[in-house]
């Protein structure tokens, strides 16, 4: 279902969703004749063509045979087909393939871009780091069945961490103010997450010297396995884990 219907029976599904499921293109034709190929069923015009191959950073490039193009420009020219319906649900399987660090960090300002203009982009990827970075929303699947779905800042018992040769004082002036730490030890105290701005402004109002601030969290790696391998760390079986307990993560902004 989506949109409270089944795909089939959705009026121009292709203007509601955008797919990037792989990146093949005829290796002789260019960018921009690819995408008015594929614009044609759609009844999107030349302009929409070049919008979208702006969008993605290839207007540079949309008189090139594919066939030259690499791997990252190839899943460029996969999402700006996927854009040319203007859909408002964007599904990518792996969209970080390829792509050079620019390329990855371009492409997570994209997604925030798209989704602060209520759209929704649903990612399926192995690469859990950016996916921490990238995603609002996580689900993980494990042998077919949701072990996981929850906001992602959500996730983990984050915390702060504090060290500093004054932490029995720097303990009282937070709790004053309501901080109450969690944890006091002879050089350092822990808080409840998102606590690190007003600690290293009290802190600093009272001339009270921190060693360190640090926000601590749950790694997305370690709830992964967690939840699709209970009792067995990441090793040398992978990050696919031992035959027979796969699982898989997606999320979305």
């Amino acid at each position: 279902m989506v949109f409270g219907r089944a795909y089939r029976d959705l009026d121009h599904p292709a203007r509601r969703i955008g797919a990037v499921l792989d990146s093949a293109s005829q290796p002789g034709r260019s960018a921009r004749d690819h995408l008015r190929v594929l614009a044609l069923p759609l009844r999107v015009g030349r302009r929409r063509v070049d919008e979208v191959l702006s969008t993605v950073g290839l207007d540079a490039a949309a008189d090139r045979p594919t066939g030259g193009f690499s791997l990252g420009m190839r899943g460029r020219l996969a999402l700006a087909a996927a854009l040319l319906g203007d859909p408002a649900l964007l599904i990518l399987d792996e969209p970080t393939g390829g792509l050079d660090p620019q390329g990855v960090r371009w492409l997570r300002e994209f997604l925030r871009s798209w989704a602060a203009e209520g759209r929704t982009a649903l990612l399926s990827s192995h690469v859990l780091a950016e996916v921490s970075q990238t995603v609002d929303h996580i689900v993980i699947i494990s042998q077919g069945r949701i072990v996981l779905d929850a906001p992602a800042d959500r996730l983990g018992d984050g915390h702060v961490e504090v060290r500093t040769a004054d932490a029995a004082r720097l303990a009282g002036l937070l709790t004053e103010r309501g901080l109450v730490p969690t944890g006091v030890g002879r050089d350092e105290l822990r808080l409840p997450a998102g606590t690190a701005e007003q600690v290293g402004r009290v802190a600093a109002q009272h001339g009270i010297a921190l060693v360190e601030l640090h926000t601590h969290g749950q790694d997305l790696e370690e709830i992964y396995f967690a939840l699709t391998h209970p009792g067995a760390a990441a090793g040398p079986d992978g990050p696919d884990g031992p035959p027979g307990r796969a699982g898989s993560l997606q999320g979305a902004r």
